[in-house]
């Protein structure tokens, strides 16, 4: 969680805009039939060339002036998130005579052909013996972006990816990217799914992300342990999440403990879960779960594009960007109050759960419609080759729900209404590219900013070695030249740093921050086939 900016408004500092741009019109907007592969089961083939690696590797671009040796980002966004297999046309569930998809217990899992390639060996959680499939989740070893991860049946899925500049880890804690949140997926025995994603605060460096880490694997382990725990009344359940959530910040959790290293004491992060308990019902469940600070649960209907956050929190409450409404800090405490909730889910439904780095880049009159468009539509399939034209220029705001439609080639809601919900590893890759779409501009933007500042210390640099040489010939023929031309350097690097915040204030919205997906289905594999709401 970044502390760069917020997405309900014009933010905060840091280029130029260079005007509005139509928006690309696309096809009608279908969903994608999958079809099950020969094996039955998921690729394991890793990603090559672009493909993979993320929006943390840059290229060299030109800019001019002191851009020739910014980092051009918009482009190695594209390069990674663009899979060389996105434009696979499947058949359109709209106009069928029965286009809504029905759960058939018996049928195989379903894959779609824009995964193929995915590379998906992180697992980080392993279940309980017995179990009926393992978990997965980030990993505490690898603190940049660890991409697409999906469950063996389909059923659930993350996508971890930063949009943070590059340059802006290097530029305030002289260390690699990182990305700060952090998550995880899992199946209970009962046939029921649970998620949960964790966001540690970027002020403090790597060790929120450790911290984050270590509390998505403890909430992990105690809901495979405490599931069962969960039926005994809304009272029980919000004592078991107070539990959860102390046991997570104890000292004894901290990863340092264990192993010696990834130390996580004082380390911050804001949080949610969500897990289902069956109900004696068999078309719905009840998601019980709890937040603390701007995290969110997003609840998308199957038999409408619709949706609602039915987590307590979302949105951030001020536009102090340091404001989280609340975090669990490592060994310390819990500050803020933790929500709770209860809400019935359909058996067909899907659960989102998200950080702010998604919901502060939505508009919160258009979020019960906008989510859901996105991820019905085969145009956030591709990552965008375009900017979202609304997001830079003299009245800069975030899409709403007619540019997301005229994005996608305005299909008509009629149409988004019949269309099934696509599988939740498409749903998460159609979210990131939505992200992608609105914050590609602001990204290219704010890495020249802190591109400048790397510059500048290194000049600064050369300029106390020259101040402080007791030979300076030996440094230069001309001390005193050399020592000009640097000072004229490093004041031309602040104008136009100065420039790039001003128009970050007044030409550009949105916010650049990393940003983890979580979408789970209520049901794994074998729930669907023994459920029966007992």
């Amino acid at each position: 969680m970044a502390s760069r900016g917020n997405g309900n408004g014009p933010a905060q500092p840091l280029g130029r805009g260079t005007g509005r741009q139509s928006p690309p019109r696309r096809a009608v907007s279908e969903d994608i039939r999958v079809r099950p592969g020969r094996s039955g089961s998921l690729s394991t083939e890793t990603t090559t060339g672009g493909q993979r690696g993320g929006l943390e590797r840059s290229r060299t671009g030109s800019t001019g002036g002191v851009g020739k040796i910014f980092t051009g980002m918009a482009a190695a966004m594209r390069g990674a998130m663009r899979r060389s297999d996105t434009s696979a046309s499947e058949p359109s569930d709209v106009g069928s005579e029965n286009p809504r998809r029905t759960v058939d217990p018996s049928s195989p899992p379903v894959y779609s052909p824009l995964l193929r390639g995915v590379k998906v060996d992180h697992t980080l959680c392993v279940g309980k013996p017995g179990e009926a499939m393992p978990g997965k989740g980030t990993r505490i070893d690898v603190l940049s972006s660890q991409e697409l991860l999906y469950s063996s049946d389909g059923s659930a899925a993350l996508d971890h990816r930063s949009y943070s500049p590059a340059n802006f880890y290097q530029a305030c804690y002289r260390h690699e990217p990182v990305n700060m949140d952090r998550g995880c997926f899992g199946h209970c025995a009962n046939g029921t799914n649970f998620g949960s994603v964790f966001d540690g605060v970027t002020a403090g460096g790597k060790i929120n992300a450790y911290a984050a880490q270590a509390f998505a694997e403890y909430t992990y382990k105690f809901i495979i342990d405490k599931h069962e725990d969960f039926k005994q009344g809304r009272g029980v359940n919000e004592l078991l999440a107070r539990q959860m959530f102390v046991g997570a910040i104890d000292r004894l959790n901290n990863p340092v403990t264990a192993s010696g290293k990834f130390e996580a004491e004082g380390g911050s992060a804001t949080g949610i879960f969500i897990m289902f308990e069956p109900c004696g019902r068999g078309d719905y469940v009840i998601g019980n779960g709890a937040s603390i600070g701007d995290t969110a649960a997003i609840l998308c209907y199957a038999e409408r594009c619709e949706c609602r956050i039915i987590s307590s929190t979302g949105f951030r409450r001020s536009d102090n960007a340091r404001d989280t409404g609340g975090q669990l800090t490592m060994g310390m405490g819990i500050m803020g109050e933790i929500w709770n909730f209860s809400t019935p889910v359909g058996v067909n439904d899907l659960v989102i759960l998200c950080t702010d780095g998604l919901m502060d880049n939505c508009r919160g009159s258009d979020v019960s419609v906008l989510l859901p468009v996105v991820i019905r539509c085969r145009a956030f399939d591709a990552y965008p080759a375009e900017v979202c034209p609304t997001v830079r220029g003299e009245n800069p705001c975030l899409p709403s729900i007619a540019d997301v439609l005229a994005y996608a080639g305005n299909p008509d809601m009629k149409e988004l209404d019949a269309m099934p919900l696509p599988e939740p590893a498409i749903a998460v890759l159609r979210l990131s590219h939505y992200l992608a779409w609105v914050t590609m501009a602001l990204n290219e933007l704010e890495n020249r900013y802190y591109g400048a500042e790397l510059l500048c210390r290194e000049e600064e640099q050369k300029r106390q070695a020259l101040l402080s040489s007791k030979q300076p010939s030996k440094i230069t023929d001309d001390p005193k030249a050399t020592l000009k031309h640097i000072t004229a350097s490093i004041e031309s690097i602040k104008e136009e740093q100065d420039a790039i915040h001003e128009a970050r204030k007044t030409q550009y919205v949105g916010k650049t921050d990393d940003a983890i997906i979580v979408v789970i289905s209520p049901l794994h594999k074998l729930g669907r086939r023994s459920f029966s709401g007992q």
